[in-house]
C-alpha cells in the first residue's frame, strides 16, 4: 500500500521550514510519538541539514502533526525500527504485523522483508 503521507512532505521547502535540532533527527507523527498510533510507514529522503537522518515516520492516519525526534527514540517507541534505521536513502517501507510476526514491506517491490 502506498504511503498517502508522503507526497503531502516530499517537497524540501516543507522540510526546510523545520528546524531540525537533534542529532540523527527524524520527522515523526505526534500520535506515534505520544504513543497513540504505531509507525505505519517510513522512508528516508535525503538529509536537509547535518542533524538530519532523512527518517520521516508516519502513523496510519493524523499525519499532519509532526514533531522532531532522535533515532533512538523512534527505536524505544518502535524497537523493530532498529532493523532498519541503517538503510540507504531512498528506503519506503510499510510496517505491518500478521499471526507470524512483524515485517517491513518494501513500497517499491511489494517484497516483504523478514528482518
Amino acid at each position: 500500500m502506498r504511503n498517502p503521507f508522503k507526497e503531502e512532505l516530499e517537497t524540501k521547502a516543507k522540510l526546510k521550514e523545520l528546524e531540525l535540532i537533534k542529532p540523527n533527527g527524524c520527522i515523526v507523527s505526534r500520535e506515534i510519538y505520544d504513543k497513540k498510533e504505531k509507525i505505519k510507514w517510513v522512508y528516508r529522503d535525503e538529509p536537509v541539514n547535518e542533524t538530519d537522518s532523512g527518517w520521516r515516520i508516519f502513523a496510519k492516519t493524523d499525519n499532519k502533526n509532526l514533531i522532531i525526534v532522535d533515532i533512538d527514540t523512534v527505536i524505544k517507541i518502535e524497537p523493530y525500527f532498529e532493523k532498519v534505521k541503517d538503510f540507504p536513502i531512498g528506503t519506503d517501507l510499510e510496517l505491518s504485523k500478521d499471526d507470524a510476526g512483524k515485517y517491513f514491506t518494501d513500497n517499491k517491490t511489494g517484497t516483504r522483508l523478514w528482518l
